[in-house]
């Protein structure tokens, strides 16, 4: 048999779905960790199958046109598979690696601090010793280890990330920042180190636990000179990197919060609904790295690789779900008595605000007559969010 009918018996066989990160579209909460595990096993077989046939084909001293379009179609094949969340946390008395705080404090077996848990990152850019500094103080030192085992509990615990000040007592690490306690400190670190433009003692950092349905982060209009930042402890359960993006989704939207509108105001009513969820759709776009604009701050790439494939699969959820909300809050709109009136205010608004002119409105022109048909499964309990 030739290379040539190799190949195209190695694309039969694969039978692999184009999990590309922008598709990587399953139901979320249920099962995520089994279908991944099975997609790489399939992986792991089809690369194997496609080295020995790579070195079969040398053997047989095959011509050197049909090598490069077998190693041609190997590049392009595993350049679209999902990509592989790294393991942060290390169990320092049995060198395993977790992906979140609660997994790692219920199953590392060390009893002295120094065999404990540590963030211990393998990608470069979560290397920032203020931010070790807090995560690893506010999670694994002193009695925080075992505030951070509720998370895999039945509640999380209130007091999650609020540090054991005896552990942390002369580190001169702790001692800087405008904040009190050890995770609000995290969250300024995450500002100042990654997001350089925003001044972190802007934010008014609230902390709670589930007050709204599942919302984990959310910020609101500027409030005597701030903008309240109000924060699930339950985000505080997620990976390293989950907290660093969820923190850039709500600053994409004080950047929002901060644009002009000359035309029209913004608050009104009757096209407020569509302004709130056109804002989310680009705020996960920029969580996701689906979207380009140039925005105030880098867009999130640099975390994609450190998600685990659950919370890959959430955010892409999330966004599908706030498009679907865009088409559906102007198909409401449009059934209004006033709804000429409305949908010239939206126009406006569509032209007026540089995100949506540039970006949403070019890939939407039919934008006032879509139908945004009945709501997907997933988006009627969508996972946990930023909002």
């Amino acid at each position: 048999m030739s290379v040539f009918c190799d190949i195209l018996d190695f694309q039969s066989k694969m039978k692999l779905p184009p999990a590309t990160l922008a598709g990587f579209e399953r139901q979320t909460n249920v099962g995520h960790a089994i279908q991944f595990d099975q997609e790489l096993a399939e992986v792991t077989k089809a690369k194997n199958w496609v080295q020995q046939h790579f070195r079969e084909g040398r053997a047989r001293n095959m011509p050197f046109r049909n090598m490069l379009t077998f190693v041609f179609l190997f590049v392009a094949v595993f350049a679209h598979l999902p990509v592989v969340a790294q393991k942060e946390i290390l169990c320092r008395s049995t060198q395993m690696r977790f992906d979140r705080p609660g997994e790692c404090a219920v199953k590392c077996t060390g009893e002295l601090e120094s065999e404990r848990c540590v963030l211990q990152p393998q990608t470069p850019v979560l290397n920032d010793v203020y931010f070790l500094t807090y995560y690893n103080s506010l999670y694994f030192r002193g009695d925080s280890y075992l505030h951070t085992k509720s998370c895999l509990g039945r509640q999380v615990e209130l007091t999650l990330g609020v540090g054991d000040q005896s552990a942390t007592a002369g580190n001169r690490y702790i001692s800087t920042g405008f904040a009190e306690d050890l995770r609000s400190k995290l969250i300024e670190r995450i500002v100042f180190a990654w997001y350089s433009g925003y001044e972190a003692e802007r934010l008014q950092i609230i902390w709670g636990r589930d007050e709204v349905k599942n919302v984990g982060i959310a910020v609101v209009p500027k409030q005597y000179g701030k903008f309240p930042l109000f924060i699930s402890v339950n985000l505080l359960c997620k990976s390293p990197a989950y907290i660093t993006a969820s923190v850039g989704h709500e600053l994409i939207h004080v950047e929002q919060f901060n644009r002009s509108y000359n035309s029209l105001d913004i608050d009104d009513l009757e096209i407020r609904n569509v302004r709130d969820s056109l804002r989310e759709v680009e705020a996960y776009e920029w969580e996701n790295g689906t979207g380009y604009f140039p925005w105030q701050i880098k867009t999130s790439d640099q975390w994609l690789s450190d998600l685990t494939p659950a919370e890959q699969s959430d955010l892409h959820t999330l966004e599908q779900c706030a498009n679907w909300k865009v088409a559906n809050e102007i198909a409401q709109l449009r059934k209004t008595p006033n709804a000429e009136n409305g949908l010239k205010k939206l126009k406006l608004y569509f032209l007026e605000d540089p995100w949506v002119r540039s970006n949403w409105l070019p890939r939407h022109a039919e934008w006032a007559l879509r139908s945004a048909g009945p709501e997907p499964a997933a988006c009627q309990e969508p996972p946990f969010a930023a909002f």
